[in-house]
């Protein structure tokens, strides 16, 4: 969600008018009556988008205050705000730190155009730097959010395994950023000077065929590794006999080196918990306990509810920028509250895809819950307006019809989609529950939801196409 807007000025009146503009315009707001009260707010309030400061305070004012701001270390934009349009005023302004300046009465459509303009240009700054970052394999571990409780551990395994040359085993759902931080360890790590090579693990149940890939395709990319880091993608989709050769190619390996420096460090990626399959049977436990030497298990996004916010406001910032919307500055704390209480089964990939569509929906500055009608449908009751709805439209949320609009007998699919939808939408995401009243397995129900993304994603990527 976007932080708050900081509006500093002595007079209550030009104060109150120019927050009332912003409020209208879907803006939170915190004000200031004066400068030091400013610099208090900007010191301890890091999440501030943007500072609108009057020029004009009795007891610290004008470019001093813009300069003093800047020593602070606050970095967003700074507006400053005069009753007159003075030039050498604002070329001292701009040369203290501020980028833009407003002349009083401040418009609504003036103060609009100038954050939007602001806005864009900051996003597209992020957007470049983050992106020359990605290709210049920089990535850092400053460059992911890490302040739910549910992060924090798993952000120090992750730290702590940077450190180290042992094998890297990284569990978590699909869509919650696994390889990412794969990719962080190995350019953190002492093999950041090799190559980062990735080999995608496709299951081979003929011994034979898994011999000739092993030996013209994984052990060429084995051999081409010097220093650097191999990632195994998806590691439990392996069959055993798979397993079974790559325990021993590890264990000579390891006694090849006999304590010494590894030529190259092994990270492994698996959607399901190794664990599980172990006791299952599906996978051998000599070669889990080889892998997970370091092991670092990412929670899904569900249950990373504070670092929800950042997580979205990041995403809009690359839709915007992808899909060229600069009007979308961040989500509206009602829409917030909505997205939170999805269970987001494809995590990350899922959230963007859903906010794609809202972006592209939305006429205002923000994010609000009409932008997410697929989220909302008629499972849930109408948030523009607060009288009840009809009974047999209430009612209506719990039938599934049979037959189309068109007269025709709906596909199987099609009814088993609408009702687990619905089943999930009318738990409120509480997985357990919703499987146990369909009467399947919690792991056929998240495998179905996951279906539904990647049509989903198909559907978002044509609309985005179109667009």
């Amino acid at each position: 969600m976007m932080g708050p807007i900081l509006v500093a000025a002595e007079d209550y009146g030009k104060r109150a008018n120019t927050s009332s503009i912003l409020r209208a315009l879907g803006y939170r707001v915190i004000e200031a009556e004066n400068g030091l009260r400013t610099l208090d707010l900007l010191r301890r309030r890091r999440n501030i988008s943007f500072a609108l400061v009057d020029l004009t305070m009795s007891d610290l004012g004008g470019t001093d205050l813009v300069s003093t701001i800047r020593v602070t270390g606050f970095a967003a934009p700074l507006v400053v705000m005069s009753d007159v349009e003075n030039e050498e005023l604002l070329q001292k302004s701009l040369k203290a730190g501020a980028v833009d300046y407003l002349v009083y009465p401040i418009t609504s459509l003036r103060l609009s155009v100038t954050l939007g303009n602001l806005s864009i240009n900051n996003t597209y700054e992020r957007e470049v730097h983050y992106i020359r970052r990605q290709q210049e394999n920089h990535l850092r571990f400053s460059d992911l959010y890490a302040n739910s409780e549910a992060m924090k551990e798993p952000f120090e395994r992750a730290k702590q395994a940077a450190l180290s040359t042992k094998n890297l085993l990284i569990e978590g759902e699909k869509g919650t950023g696994r390889e990412t931080l794969a990719r962080v360890i190995h350019y953190e790590s002492p093999y950041a000077t090799g190559k980062f090579v990735r080999i995608q693990c496709i299951p081979i149940s003929d011994p034979i065929q898994d011999g000739k890939k092993w030996e013209t395709k994984i052990l060429p990319h084995i051999n081409s590794i010097d220093h650097g880091t191999i990632c195994l993608c998806e590691i439990d989709r392996l069959e055993i006999n798979q397993q079974k050769r790559w325990v021993d190619f590890l264990k000579k390996r390891k006694e090849a080196e006999k304590g010494g420096e590894p030529k190259f460090r092994l990270t492994t990626i698996s959607t399901s918990r190794l664990q599980g399959l172990v006791e299952d049977g599906l996978f051998l436990k000599e070669f889990y306990d080889l892998l997970r030497e370091c092991h670092v298990i990412i929670p899904p996004l569900r249950e990373r509810r504070d670092d929800f916010a950042d997580i979205a406001q990041r995403a809009i910032e690359h839709i915007v920028v992808e899909s060229g919307q600069p009007h979308v500055h961040g989500v509206a704390g009602s829409a917030l509250s909505l997205l939170l209480q999805h269970d987001w089964p494809g995590n990350v990939g899922e959230l963007e895809n859903v906010l794609f569509r809202a972006v592209l929906l939305s006429q205002g500055p923000l994010l609000t819950i009409r932008d997410f009608p697929q989220l909302t449908g008629n499972q849930v009751a109408d948030f523009r307006s607060n009288v009840p709805v009809d009974t047999p439209e209430r009612n209506d949320r719990y039938i599934v019809h049979l037959i189309d609009e068109n007269g025709q007998v709906r596909t199987y699919n099609e009814l088993e989609r609408e009702i687990i939808e619905r089943t999930v939408n009318h738990y409120r995401g509480r997985m357990s529950e919703a499987a146990r009243r369909l009467g399947i397995g919690r792991s056929t129900l998240y495998r179905k939801l996951d279906e539904y993304h990647a049509e989903n994603r198909k559907e978002s990527e044509m609309l985005r196409q179109a667009s």
